[in-house]
Order: structure tokens, then C-alpha cells, then sequence
């Protein structure tokens, strides 16, 4: 009889100490960010407490709101207080909430949560990867304003504003967002991420390379084009992972992927649905070796412990992440003569190039130019054939912009002003060239009748690029 008590108390236990669960404070909010500090203290913080558990207990401390109109209204975002709209970071234990997208930082001090930055709402930078370097807070990459990122910023902390950062490489990644990455010492390793077709904006696409970004020496190496083919690369990234080990990990349909770019490599363990009622939108944290998330059970949301140790016991496979060139099996022949072919084709397309130019309308801030002719322009003339060669086209309010950049006028007289504006461009480009007096037309705007719309010739004011040229038939 006493062994069987034994063996289920044994097994209780067991059971017990793989993972353990605890309820969340009864006053807890439904919108909270789930963070934890340096002391391995676990935070749950809304907008009118401060819950933190430690060694099985939870303590409630009243916030205070910073009382500014500015505070509230990122205190009250329209996306929520969440971790999915805001990511924790400790700096020189001092703890930050940055919005998603960039701009607002909203520090945890003591008791009181308040806003400290000098910026805007940007978002310019949603899904970026965020980390800290030398108690700097970095966003890389991200996605706003209908266009992916791919440049680097960082917050000052002595004018509280985000600043560039600039690298010395010329060659940029693809810009993307929701990228997995990684930071060792003074390397910010990035891999894949979402970004679009350079032919196609609307069209989305998973990136396959991996970069490493020298954050002190301020370049940038491409360590592949192409990572193994077997990596996983497109798994939602917002949380920014979390620690493995000293590596970064993600977890993903029911599997933990961690990377370990120092060692070329990845592994995979299986976590036999260890975290199948995890809370979407939540962190998993690393407490002293153990992994902690929130699972949410029929609305009810629990602290859920498990150990690494756990995890390690599913391990899969171990996957090489950047795979060793191929040799090439052509001779060496065939090869210099492609390249002598290629070469040839390159110097006469340049010959064409340059005569290919000649016979454009080109311009400069003072002159127009065309076939060995040059015509007097103004500077606003110069910003207005600026906007036909970017876009081919542009609207009476664009070039109100031009005409009162540093004076504004009565709308009567800005139409006036247009009128003699682009009668005296048709005027310089008939004296120029030739051609028809009124190469830029007028039409309403077929979206807003209230503004007028200026068209070009497209052959006058777009010139192919020397690479579309080069590989036109």
C-alpha cells in the first residue's frame, strides 16, 4: 500500500516540477505588458498597477500616470498598452516601454509610468528588430508609410529624439521587417524577414539571406544570399524572441527553433505541445533557466513555468544555417569566354548609352538642355521637371508647394502664379527642342475635381536607367 502512495506522490511531483502554473492577480486588466527585470523579478503591468512575482508571490504596487496630455495619449494608444504595441527593454536597470513603429518611450519608475521622449508617433518603423548596445536603445529594419525599411536608429538620451544610424557600406540589404536577428558582443545578426518584389510593392515575400551588421565598425557583411533551404524563416518575429541559452530562440507550431550564428547553425526541439494555450501576443521570458509565459485557459490567464531542461529533452536535429559553396563544374574556358561575350556586349551597350542620352531633354538647377541647346530656367521651373522625371506626372497642390515655398499667397493668386509658371516651362522646352508648345497639359484630377492634375510625355522626361538599358533587346 505505502509504495503506491509513494509512486504517486513521486510522480505528483515530477509532474509538478516540469511545469507549474499560478493565477494571475484578480485585478489584472485585459490589455497588460508581460515583461521581467535583471532582479528575474516577472512583471505584469497595466495602466493602474504594477503586479511582480517573486518566489511564488505576487505584489501589487498602484501606478501613478504621468498626467500630460502627451503622456496620455500614448498611455491610451489606440492599439492598447500590450506587448504586441510595446516592447520592454531594460537599460541600466532602468526600465522602458517604446511603441511599436517608433517615436514615444514610456518609462517605469518606482511607481510612476511617464513619458520621456521629444518625438512623435512615427510609425515608420512597425515589426523592427529592437535591441540595446552599449546602453543605446537600436531599431533596425521595420515597415511604415507603405514602404519596408532598411536603415538603422537609435534614441538619444541626451536630446530624448530617435537619430540615424549611418553604416560606412554603400551596398544596403533588401529593407524588411518582422526579421529574426540576433545580437553577440558588437554583431547584430539578421536573418530573413518580410519584405516585397522590387517590381511588384504589393506583392510580399520571405527574405533567405543572412547579414551581420558590425555595430562599432559600422559596416555591413553579407554572409549569404541563401541560407539552408530547411531554415525557417517565416514565422511572425514581433516579440523579438527570447533567450536560449545565450542564443535567441522562436518558438513556432509547437517547435523552438534556436539560432546560433557564431556556430553556423540551428536546432530544433520539439516541445510536445508544452505551450499549446500560450497567449498569443505574449512573451515567453527566461527566468534562471526556466521558460515563463502566460497561457489563457477559457479566458482565465495563468503564469506557466517550465523548465529548459524539459525543453532539451525533445531536441530534433541540429541543421547547418549557412551552407558550404558548391564548385563550379565549368571549365575554365567556357567561363572567360562568357565573360570575354559579356564584356564586349557591356562596352557597346555604353557607346549606345551615351548616344541614347544625347537625344534626351536633360536639365540642370539653371539650364535646359537638348541635342547641343541650353535654355535659361528658375529654380522653381527646376523643381517641377524634378517631379515629371520622378513621377511622370504631379498635382496643383504639389506645385502650390513650389510656387509659396517661402511665401504664402491668396488661392487666386496661386492659380495665376501655376498658369505662368508651366506656360513659361512649355515656353523654355518649345524654344529648346521644338517640340509642341504645350508638352505639360492640365486636366482635373480624377479623384478630386478640386485639383488639377499636369501631365508629361514620358519619352521627354524618363530616361531608362544604364542597367534596364543594358538588358533591353
Amino acid at each position: 500500500m505505502y509504495k503506491y502512495v509513494f509512486l504517486f506522490l513521486a510522480l505528483f511531483f515530477y509532474n509538478t516540477s516540469d511545469a507549474q502554473e499560478y493565477n494571475f492577480p484578480k485585478k489584472t486588466l485585459e490589455d497588460f505588458v508581460f515583461f521581467k527585470t535583471s532582479d528575474n523579478k516577472i512583471h505584469v503591468l497595466d495602466k493602474k498597477n504594477d503586479f511582480v512575482f517573486y518566489k511564488g508571490k505576487w505584489k501589487e504596487n498602484k501606478l501613478t500616470l504621468g498626467g500630460s496630455t502627451r503622456d496620455s495619449l500614448i498611455l491610451n494608444h489606440p492599439k492598447g498598452f500590450n506587448n504586441l504595441n510595446f516592447k520592454a527593454i531594460e537599460i541600466g536597470n532602468k526600465q522602458y516601454f517604446v511603441l511599436d513603429g517608433g517615436g514615444p518611450i514610456l518609462q517605469l519608475q518606482n511607481d510612476s509610468l511617464f513619458r520621456i521622449d521629444n518625438s512623435v508617433d512615427q510609425r515608420n518603423q512597425f515589426g523592427a528588430a529592437t535591441f540595446v548596445y552599449k546602453n543605446k536603445l537600436y531599431k533596425y529594419g521595420g515597415y511604415g508609410f507603405w514602404s519596408f525599411k532598411d536603415y538603422i536608429s537609435y534614441f538619444d538620451f541626451s536630446s530624448y529624439q530617435w537619430e540615424l544610424f549611418k553604416t560606412q557600406s554603400e551596398n544596403q540589404p533588401r529593407p524588411r521587417w518582422k526579421a529574426i536577428f540576433a545580437l553577440n558582443k558588437n554583431q547584430l545578426y539578421v536573418l530573413g524577414g518580410r519584405s516585397n518584389l522590387p517590381e511588384n510593392f504589393m506583392t510580399d515575400v520571405i527574405l533567405k539571406d543572412l547579414f551581420v551588421v558590425d555595430l562599432d565598425a559600422k559596416t555591413i557583411n553579407t554572409l549569404t544570399p541563401q541560407v539552408n533551404p530547411k531554415t525557417p524563416k517565416g514565422f511572425h518575429t514581433h516579440n523579438n524572441g527570447f533567450d536560449f541559452d545565450n542564443n535567441r530562440a522562436y518558438l513556432h507550431n509547437n517547435q523552438i527553433t534556436v539560432f546560433d550564428f557564431l556556430n553556423n547553425k540551428f536546432n530544433n526541439y520539439d516541445t510536445n505541445e508544452l505551450f499549446v494555450d500560450k497567449s498569443d501576443n505574449v512573451p515567453i521570458l527566461n527566468i534562471s533557466d526556466t521558460l515563463v509565459f502566460v497561457k489563457k485557459i477559457k479566458g482565465v490567464n495563468k503564469l506557466s513555468f517550465v523548465p529548459l531542461n524539459k525543453i532539451k529533452k525533445g531536441f530534433k536535429e541540429s541543421v547547418q544555417l549557412v551552407l558550404d559553396p558548391v564548385e563550379k563544374t565549368y571549365a575554365n574556358q567556357v567561363f572567360l569566354a562568357l565573360a570575354c561575350i559579356m564584356f564586349i556586349v557591356f562596352v557597346y551597350k555604353l557607346f549606345a548609352y551615351k548616344d541614347y542620352i544625347n537625344k534626351l531633354v536633360q536639365h540642370d538647377q539653371n539650364w535646359l538642355y537638348y541635342s547641343g541647346k541650353k535654355t535659361k530656367i528658375t529654380k522653381e521651373q527646376s523643381y517641377v521637371i524634378n517631379l515629371l522625371e520622378k513621377k511622370g506626372q504631379f498635382t496643383s497642390v504639389e506645385l502650390n508647394s513650389i510656387i509659396s515655398k517661402d511665401k504664402k499667397y491668396a488661392k487666386s493668386h496661386l492659380t495665376l502664379l501655376r498658369k505662368k509658371l508651366i506656360d513659361a516651362l512649355n515656353e523654355s522646352y518649345f524654344i529648346t527642342t521644338g517640340f509642341d508648345k504645350t508638352l505639360i497639359k492640365s486636366s482635373k484630377l480624377p479623384t478630386d475635381k478640386r485639383q488639377i492634375l499636369y501631365k508629361t510625355s514620358k519619352e521627354i522626361f524618363k530616361k531608362d536607367s544604364f542597367l534596364r538599358f543594358l538588358f533591353k533587346t
